[in-house]
């Protein structure tokens, strides 16, 4: 299944899916990624990375800090 997840202050969407065992596959049409997390949690006992801390992660991990200029 496939859905639109926001992010960034539910300013834009991604395209979240939902896989078995946990596979998450995560497209970000604003900075042209294509993300794919794979897991093996057939037994539902363990801990899932939720979609907003996937993408979280993600964006910090390919996009620069926003600094303030000083005036």
């Amino acid at each position: 299944m496939w859905w639109l997840y926001p992010y960034d202050d539910s300013a834009r969407l991604a395209w979240v899916g939902s896989g078995f065992g946990g596979q998450m596959p995560i497209i970000i049409p604003e900075y042209d990624l294509v993300i794919v997390f794979t897991g093996w949690n057939t037994f539902g006992d363990t801990k899932r990375l939720c979609y907003r801390e996937a993408i979280e992660r993600v964006l910090r991990a390919v996009t620069k800090p926003q600094t303030s200029t000083p005036k």
